[in-house]
């Protein structure tokens, strides 16, 4: 029963955290269109997918610290998933950015945003980055 009240605390309070990022995306999207200026818009947008992915991810983490041993890096993953992931996020962040370089793939890239398929990449980066660090024996 601690457990499936555990499990229930936890969705609710990711449950909440995504209402109000709903909340706050939606003001920053009418701030946007008001003020023309969509940067603030773009940021959250990369940013609190991210921040989601590594709150789904946290439980696993606070059960590792109850572990002994010492902290590892699982590089394979970190390198494999989560390196072509911050690629994508990077592009995105330099595409507000004044410079005349341009990444390989870097219009399919912000193209894909409207898609969603970038949320779902910032997802699985800030899932990868907390899922990357375990403790071993």
């Amino acid at each position: 029963m601690k457990e499936f009240t555990t499990y229930l605390l936890w969705t609710l309070g990711i449950g909440v955290v995504m209402y109000a990022g709903f909340l706050t995306h939606q003001f920053l999207q009418e701030k946007a269109s008001i003020e023309g200026d969509p940067f603030l818009l773009w940021q959250f947008s990369i940013f609190f997918p991210i921040g989601i992915g590594m709150l789904l991810r946290l439980p696993r983490l606070l059960k590792e610290f109850q572990l002994n041993g010492a902290w590892r890096i699982h590089w394979a993953k970190l390198l494999g998933t989560g390196l072509p992931a911050l690629y994508v996020i990077a592009a995105q962040l330099i595409a507000f950015a004044p410079i005349s370089f341009v990444p390989p793939f870097f219009m399919e890239i912000v193209l894909l945003n409207e898609a969603h398929v970038t949320t779902m990449i910032h997802l699985i980066f800030g899932y990868v980055v907390v899922g990357s660090f375990y403790k071993s024996p």
